[in-house]
């Protein structure tokens, strides 16, 4: 019985230190860092660098320590001494080591114990940092000798060392190598090829990935350099990037791919691209169940941002309107016929309208003969001053109203502020959205073959009035 108990107390304490052992402690020791100086602990995540921990130096020798209840989250981190400067180490299943360097050459003077993948990282860090001078007075083709060694290096290095995170790294920043292009079947074959096989080596299944400086840029490249920029596109790809990383689990991954690519796309000015984030919120932050991170309040604004564009998408054909004119006679949208249409909103009290609008009509004479129709829609509850200011101006395009929003333009156009300015095709379809009369010019001018205007100040503010 005795050694029964004697088993079970063994058993217990291995598994207290195990607890224990989940944490991390990191000894660093940087010759030439003055005593109680502040010294941090970051991570990288996506482009930014995070704070994770701080350590005072403890002794004239430059030694501190970090140290924490939990582990760390696997990665590349970067220790960042006074001045800023700052070297990097790997985190992985070592939750306990040392790093031990001089402030003349953080690298060269690196010793590692504890960690053996980060005495490899520091190796490699090393032969890059003694091919480092010859490149600045190489002759191009050393270059590419020198470039040549280190690529060998690292393949050999991923042949050696195949399940260390190093190797992952490695792999990630090979280049895509494209067939000779006395194979292609097509002019076109090289870029194709050169897209399908981009992420090749990248794992959105891999959440380190997240903690590196390669990771994001990779993601930000493909998008820019090898998608059309058009938000019809830009949705087919941001799917393929969610489904990269799968429908379930993934957690980390799939947070932080579906906040870049909105905060990515939300923050575009070019016109129609806020289809994107529209297309994230709609079929991600609403109907996926790992988006937890929002609350109630955020996501009743984000259910109501979908409500609003859902009915006025570029490409799509918005709700007919049917509004009466000054004489009582009812005009329907879908029945113009005209090749484009300026659908127009406005007040006739709000001082942004007053100043954009008789420029529209000036610019409405000079292409009314080639098949633009302008169709106003004043949303003033009183329309006295709408009727002095289109007399005022003697406007002759379709001035409609709507005192009672029969119609709930508001939500179906979008409609919380004036100016709102759509442009329509001929069938109907929005080709503009949410612009302002120069971006009418330019489109119009586009479609009907005629000159660019050069740009003025002709409507500095473009806030409008809201409503």
């Amino acid at each position: 019985m005795r050694n029964s108990r004697n088993i079970l107390l063994i058993a217990l304490v291995a598994l207290i230190s195990n607890v224990f052992a989940q944490g991390y402690k990191i000894s660093v020791q940087v010759k030439n860092t003055p005593k109680d100086s502040l010294c941090q602990l970051a991570y990288y995540y996506g482009d930014r660098k995070l704070l994770k921990d701080s350590a005072r130096v403890q002794d004239d020798k430059g030694n501190f320590v970090f140290e924490g209840d939990s582990k760390l989250e696997k990665g590349i981190y970067l220790i960042v001494v006074p001045g800023g400067k700052y070297f990097e180490f790997i985190a992985n299943d070592a939750t306990e080591f040392s790093m031990k360097t001089t402030d003349q050459d953080y690298i060269k003077g690196m010793e590692i114990k504890g960690s053996p993948e980060n005495v490899l990282f520091y190796d490699y860090l090393k032969y890059v940092g003694e091919i480092g001078p010859k490149m600045a007075t190489a002759s191009d083709e050393e270059k590419v000798t020198l470039n040549k060694q280190i690529e060998d290096y690292k393949e050999k290095f991923i042949l050696e060392h195949p399940n260390t995170f190093v190797s992952v790294l490695f792999k990630s920043m090979q280049d895509v190598t494209i067939p000779d292009r006395e194979t292609w079947p097509d002019s076109t074959y090289g870029y194709r090829y050169f897209k399908k096989h981009y992420f090749d080596n990248i794992s959105f299944k891999d959440p380190r990935m997240l903690r590196t400086p390669v990771f994001e840029g990779k993601v930000d490249y493909y998008l820019d350099k090898l998608v059309v920029q058009h938000w019809d596109s830009l949705n087919a790809e941001c799917d393929y990037l969610m489904a990269q990383i799968g429908t379930e689990g993934n957690y980390e991954m799939f947070k932080y791919m579906l906040i870049h690519l909105t905060r990515k796309f939300g923050d575009m000015k070019i016109m129609c691209m806020d289809e994107v984030p529209w297309h994230l919120y709609k079929n991600y932050f609403l109907e996926d169940k790992r988006v937890d991170w929002i609350d109630s309040t955020n996501m009743v604004k984000i259910k109501e941002e979908v409500i609003k564009k859902t009915y006025n998408r570029c490409g799509d054909r918005p709700p007919n309107l049917i509004f009466r004119d000054t004489t009582g006679a009812f005009h329907s949208l879908h029945d113009l016929k005209s090749e484009y249409t300026v659908v127009y909103f406005w007040s006739a009290t709000c001082g942004h309208c007053k100043k954009a609008t008789p420029i529209l009509w000036d610019y409405y004479q000079t292409v009314k003969d080639k098949g633009v129709e302008v169709y106003t829609v004043c949303i003033d509850k009183d329309i006295k001053e709408f009727k002095k200011f289109i007399n005022k101006y003697n406007f002759s395009w379709l001035n409609t109203y709507d005192t009672e929003n029969t119609n709930n333009f508001r939500v179906s156009y979008n409609v919380f502020s004036t100016p709102t300015i759509y442009v329509l095709d001929k069938d109907k379809k929005v080709i503009g959205k949410k612009i302002d009369v120069k971006t009418v010019k330019r489109i119009l001018n586009d479609k009907l073959g005629l000159p660019q205007e050069e740009e003025d100040s002709e409507e500095e503010d473009h806030s409008g009035h809201n409503h």
